[in-house]
């Protein structure tokens, strides 16, 4: 039987007290993450504000259709396990009506109300008396049920129900806002493990990435270097040991024959590509700044030093330093570069400090520098110590294969310069570079190619005449040593000339054709006779 009873003038609702109460508990949920121990506080309040034996939540279990008591505070002698065990039917049951209706129920007297639930008395040792039920209700319907049972003083009046209406609209607020609090949580896992995941693929992704890019730099390392002739493919095998490390690097050979462009390799596709390149030709610093060029003065440390001055090493820090002609040394500074090298520590001229400098070292020289060793004009400790890992560049004319590749390089280089377009090498033009010793090397070949660019009309090939009188006074033909019948000369220049050009054409009869002043079928039929076919 549900009871209406009138408002209660002296009711607990009506006090100032509970007003505070209320605020408090309002504020206490705003202000708490642990869910269990702001229920347990608000409980004790409850059961104080409220007057009661006994009160507990009761939270919806949908699969099994009942209630389940989630939270509760009776007495002493009540296990809370037990109670967290029972089970409370939505169908004919009390709070099941409270929960389905919304609805407050305020029942005087359990035993004149069929749907009183015994089984929560029997599982406790309890004995209900009256009850009452109040449905904590959200915008989108009933989350739960709060259950007062036996009035300690009294019966249950109307304003006992205004109370305990206005503490469950605060626990479905504390029920919503832990759940919100759970699902973030939850969504922040979730997304914690999603990022872990992606970062990972992100990370093995970027790995891979760098090991492709590494791969592809050490591929590309050495383009700027041209030729395939066996002396170039034996000197980039040999390099491209060196690339991956930190070690120290002597390039010996000739001048003009690419020692720097070999460094700047090694730096590009090395380890340290990020870091500085710093670059100095030690046969052009002035005697008696050796020291301050290379390990740098602190103002005041001689006349005209007004200001700090960081040494090459110091700047090189992090980086690569390449010293050139390092044969031109004096022996004075060797000490003090072969300090760096062993400690990594340079002192500037005139501080009393040591600087650190963590750098990679490749000199290189056209000197003999045991030869020099021998003379005392270089430390046999650093010879030592640079000549780690030697690599010999070839001089040109060990490598004339390369010589067309080189030249289509530099036409096309210098064609750009001077805006120009040059369609190759007359073929006496090519057999005289094939002859030519080309003591200067590939340098001297560039600075020979860009002065006939600079010469030669747009859309002609360079002719004889393009060239230096040097290369022009070559006899460049034939060997006066071991003369030959005329037939026989003018069919080996022919074969020669023919072979060279097919090869400058990469193989394609028709612009080698055009290149000799023949036809394509008068190539053809010398290329037959000569037996030049497939060579290319």
């Amino acid at each position: 039987m549900v009871a209406e009873s009138p408002p209660s003038k002296n009711g607990v609702a009506g006090t100032a007290g509970a007003i505070k109460a209320l605020l408090n508990l309002s504020l206490r949920v705003y202000g708490s993450s642990d869910l269990d121990s702001l229920m347990s506080h608000i409980l004790s309040e409850l059961s104080r504000l409220m007057d009661v034996e006994g009160i507990s939540i009761l939270l919806p279990d949908h699969p099994r259709e009942t209630l389940g008591i989630v939270w509760a505070k009776y007495p002493e002698n009540v296990s809370p396990r037990i109670m967290k065990e029972i089970r409370v039917p939505l169908e004919g049951s009390i709070a099941g009506a409270a929960f389905k209706t919304g609805k407050p129920l305020l029942v005087p007297d359990v035993l004149q109300d069929g749907r009183h639930f015994p089984g929560v008395d029997q599982a406790i040792g309890f004995v209900t008396r009256s009850l009452l039920a109040i449905a904590m209700v959200l915008e989108d319907g009933a989350v739960g049920v709060l259950e007062c049972v036996n009035k300690r003083h009294g019966q249950f009046q109307a304003a006992d129900v205004e109370l305990g209406k206005s503490l469950a609209a605060i626990l479905a607020l504390a029920i919503q806002r832990a759940s919100l609090i759970e699902s973030l949580e939850k969504t922040n896992v979730d997304l914690q493990a999603l990022l872990d995941l992606h970062t990972g693929q992100v990370d093995r992704v970027r790995d891979e990435r760098d090991r492709l890019l590494g791969e592809a730099e050490s591929h590309r390392a050495f383009e700027p270097i041209v030729g395939s002739s066996p002396a170039v493919l034996s000197l980039l095998q040999r390099a491209q040991h060196a690339l991956h490390s930190d070690i120290t690097v002597l390039i010996q050979g000739e001048t003009g024959t690419g020692k720097e462009l070999l460094a700047q390799c090694l730096y590009q596709g090395g380890p340290r590509r990020t870091g500085p390149f710093m670059v100095e030709n030690c046969a052009t610093i002035a005697p008696g700044l050796f020291a301050s060029e290379l390990f740098g003065h602190v103002k005041g440390a001689f006349s005209g030093a007004i200001n700090d001055h960081k040494g090459l090493i110091e700047r090189a820090h992090g980086g690569t330093l390449f010293l050139d002609e390092i044969g031109d040394l004096p022996v004075e500074i060797q000490t003090g570069l072969l300090r760096a090298l062993e400690d990594g520590y340079v002192r500037p001229v005139g501080s009393k400090e040591k600087v650190r400098s963590d750098f990679r070292l490749i000199c290189a020289t056209h000197k003999d520098l045991e030869k020099e060793m021998e003379a005392g004009r270089f430390r046999s400790d650093l010879y030592y110590r640079i000549s780690v890992f030697v690599i010999h560049m070839p001089p040109l004319r060990e490598r004339k294969e390369d010589i067309p590749r080189l030249v289509s390089v530099f036409l096309k280089e210098f064609g750009q310069t001077y805006g120009k377009t040059i369609p190759g090498l007359d073929p006496p033009v090519l057999q005289c570079l094939l002859d030519y010793p080309f003591p200067g090397n590939v340098r001297e070949l560039r600075n020979e190619i860009e002065s006939a660019v600079a010469v030669a009309e747009d859309g002609r090939p360079i002719c004889l005449h393009h060239l230096s009188p040097r290369l022009r006074s070559k006899q460049c033909f034939s060997d006066p040593t071991h003369p030959q019948p005329l037939k026989a000369q003018v069919e080996t220049l022919e074969k020669t000339l023919i072979a060279q050009a097919l090869k400058f054409c990469g193989g394609n009869q028709t612009k080698a054709a055009k290149m000799l002043g023949l036809s394509r079928y008068g190539l053809a039929k010398k290329i037959k006779r000569y037996g030049l076919g497939g060579s290319f």
